[in-house]
């Protein structure tokens, strides 16, 4: 299991890669965040309902 620590590091990371801000669209972060979240909610026995998000249509697509 993920610490929330690091949780916050690897989120940091998708927003700010290197830690220099993103050149263009910051919704490039937003696919490996929603798949760490997934994974940390789905950990802690919130499947059922990552089964429902990973079915919705995504604008980050």
């Amino acid at each position: 299991m993920i610490t929330p620590e690091e949780f916050a590091a690897k989120m940091r990371e998708f927003d700010c890669p290197g830690g220099k801000p993103r050149p263009h669209c910051n919704a490039d972060g937003h696919g490996p965040a929603d798949e760490l979240m997934c994974e940390v909610l789905t950990e802690l026995g919130y499947g059922e309902g990552i089964e429902v998000f990973n079915k919705m249509l995504k604008y980050y697509d």
